[in-house]
């Protein structure tokens, strides 16, 4: 990945993709698939991502379980570092892209989640089936989501706001007390 992007991720979705990565390196898997990338985002507390699997009944152990179960056929060597499954790359570039079409300045886990809702992937759609996920109604609640933070002003220009208006007040106390 490009080092430009990884500094457009949220802090959330950077934490949830080194728990993922460390979830298959533990399990010494050969590489991250999307269901890893799924049990990251269950265990980012406080993301987006996160409260919403919660909502509709998905735990950590359920994916956990899922990846293992899918998973268990290709080992890696310890020591060697996993890498993206083409799937994999697919969702992180798909998020990327989420992020933009809403205009949104960071790629956080709703994106990756949005992502990985719409992968045509076996083991995903498993997952979905598994855990009467409807994935209809999780994409409306993450289009809605979506549609509502992207009216949110970049905090920065309001700062940049504020401290010019922070200048004209000075100046105009400068001309006032002259």
């Amino acid at each position: 990945m490009y080092p430009k992007i990884l500094n457009k991720f949220t802090t959330n979705l950077k934490n949830a993709l080194k728990k993922a990565e460390d979830f298959c390196a533990t399990l010494n898997h050969q590489t991250v698939n999307p269901e890893h990338l799924l049990y990251g985002l269950m265990l980012q507390k406080g993301s987006i991502a996160a409260e919403i699997l919660g909502k509709l009944n998905l735990t950590p152990e359920k994916i956990r379980s899922a990846a293992i179960q899918r998973n268990s056929i290709a080992i890696n060597q310890k020591g060697i570092r996993p890498k993206l499954a083409a799937d994999t790359r697919k969702a992180i570039e798909k998020a990327t892209l989420v992020a933009h079409q809403y205009k949104h300045k960071y790629i956080g886990t709703e994106h990756l989640l949005y992502s990985l809702i719409n992968l045509v992937n076996k083991s995903l759609i498993e997952i979905w089936e598994e855990n009467k996920v409807n994935l209809n109604t999780l994409k409306d609640e993450l289009n809605k989501i979506m549609k509502s933070t992207s009216r949110f002003p970049d905090l920065t220009q309001i700062f940049e706001q504020a401290k010019e208006m922070e200048k004209i007040r000075a100046e105009l106390n400068q001309i006032l007390a002259t």
